[in-house]
This record gives C-alpha cells, sequence and structure tokens, in this order.
C-alpha cells in the first residue's frame, strides 16, 4: 500500500516536472544584470579559478604559482573594465548621456 502511494507520487511529481519544463519560458538574466558579460570573461574567470585553487594548494612549496594566480586576477579585473567600459559606451549616445 505504501509502496503503490509512493510510487503514484513519484510519477505525479515526473508529470508536474514535466509540464512545467514544456509550459514555463525560460528566463535570462534580467535586464539590470550584467549585460556586459561574455563568455570570453566566463572562460577567463574558469582560468583564474583554476590557478587560484593550484596556487592555494601549493602554497608551502617554495617558488609556488601564486604570481601567476595574482596576474591572472589582475588581467582578469581589467577584462572587466573594459567589458563595462564598451558596453557602456556603445549602448549610451551622445543624445541619452545628455538626458541625464
Amino acid at each position: 500500500m505504501i509502496g503503490k502511494f509512493f510510487h503514484w507520487l513519484d510519477e505525479l511529481t515526473h508529470m508536474i516536472s514535466e509540464v512545467i519544463d514544456e509550459c514555463m519560458p525560460k528566463m535570462g538574466p534580467l535586464p539590470s544584470e550584467k549585460w556586459w558579460w561574455s563568455p570570453e570573461l566566463s572562460a577567463r574567470y574558469m582560468v583564474l579559478c583554476r590557478l587560484t585553487r593550484r596556487a592555494y594548494s601549493r602554497r608551502s612549496e617554495p617558488g609556488t604559482s601564486a604570481p601567476r594566480a595574482t596576474d591572472a586576477r589582475s588581467a582578469y579585473g581589467a577584462l572587466i573594465e573594459k567589458a563595462k567600459r564598451e558596453h557602456w559606451r556603445g549602448s549610451w549616445s551622445c543624445s541619452t548621456r545628455n538626458q541625464f
């Protein structure tokens, strides 16, 4: 009896999940969230995380890879600033800037 109930409950949950996946629109990021983000930034972020983890795990060894992680962090920050600057310069025309 209890086994049938849980089997029915699993089937119902599965059907509800399928209906939700089919009928609900897939939402992207909100308009106010990181319009300037790019796939290049995602790739660089993964590289930065990998270097940071490697530097942390080898922190007690002499000649660690910490300088590489620090350089990567600086380059990543500069890349973010560049992406933001290019995005906002490209999206605002001269007439739009004068409105604010």
